[in-house]
């Protein structure tokens, strides 16, 4: 969210709450691996947040792109 802010150049509480547009904990379970074996890091999840798109990987590296 800080990096949103800071490329919008909003207000924190101009934007909307990053819990009103994902569950932390629905994104975690996301990206357990189904067994000890399975890996996830492929996987992916992008949402919308002031006017970006943040994509947060398995690999816990997220990435915000666009403009608003």
């Amino acid at each position: 969210m800080l990096t949103v802010i800071a490329l919008s150049e909003t207000a924190p509480d101009e934007l909307d709450r990053i819990y009103d547009r994902i569950d932390p904990d629905s994104l975690e379970s996301l990206f357990v691996p189904a067994n000890a074996a399975a890996k996830r890091n492929a996987d992916q999840v992008s949402f919308r947040l002031g006017g970006y798109t943040v994509t947060v990987h398995a690999s816990r590296t997220i990435i915000v792109t666009g403009s608003a």
